[in-house]
């Protein structure tokens, strides 16, 4: 099989309602261009090796402007190997895609982030992500309308925690990372909020509005310089 079925680079680009199964290695990848993304799902195959990356709808090389609507995206991992972390992402941004909308969309059980964004001004709106070893991991800033976190899962050979939300060290680090959370649910096993810094960067700010949760192990866990964290509705039990 193709290592993507769909390779997009133009401006304005529309693509609706594909859909693929056991994918091999990546469903839509996208260079540049801007577009929409619409009605689309895809499945992975779940045992890919390497250098093979799996991802169900990757934003690398350049894109801005660009909306998916309505995707669903599951089942992309690495083979599993003892003590190695099983990789795989349903959304992943690099940079310097810029801008990116993600709208009704899910990603569920993939090896590690359902959502994995790197490029800045990022916005989700009605998305969620379960049985991922991280739900969400953020690395810029975003605005979050609304999101839904269940169930994440670790691979049992992995070291760490499953995450809920996961907030990486700022791709760039001269400027604060700010990232908006307007309504958030999360259920299930897992910490709630790991936030991770490096030395001298710029600690993030997350605002979160109304927060739910149910049965998560633990609020927070942070790493690094301490981020400055507002729960507009107070901060979860």
């Amino acid at each position: 099989m193709r290592p993507m079925l769909y390779l997009l680079s133009e401006p304005n680009t529309q693509l609706r309602e594909k859909h693929a199964f056991n994918c091999d290695r990546e469903f839509i990848r996208v260079i540049g261009g801007s577009g929409v993304i619409e009605k689309v799902s895809a499945r992975g195959l779940g045992d890919n090796v390497r250098p093979s990356l799996p991802t169900g709808i990757k934003f690398q090389g350049g894109g801005t402007d660009w909306t998916v609507r309505d995707a669903v995206m599951s089942n992309f991992k690495m083979r599993p190997i003892p003590g190695r972390y099983r990789n795989g992402d349903g959304f992943a941004s690099e940079l310097p895609n810029a801008r990116l909308t993600f709208i009704n969309c899910q990603s569920n059980d993939n090896g590690d982030a359902g959502f994995d964004l790197k490029g800045p001004d990022w916005t989700l709106d009605r998305c969620s992500a379960g049985g991922n070893a991280h739900n969400f991991r953020f690395w810029s800033s975003g605005h979050a309308k609304s999101m839904r976190s269940s169930d994440p899962v670790l691979d049992v050979s992995a070291k760490g925690h499953p995450l809920h939300l996961h907030i990486c060290p700022a791709v760039e680090h001269r400027q604060q990372q700010v990232i908006t959370i307007d309504a958030l649910v999360a259920t299930g096993p897992g910490i709630l909020l790991f936030v991770e810094t490096k030395k001298d960067a710029i600690a993030p700010k997350i605002v979160i509005g109304k927060c739910e949760v149910s049965g998560v192990s633990r609020i927070l866990l942070a790493s690094g310089p301490p981020p400055e964290i507002v729960w507009l509705t107070g901060e979860p039990k």
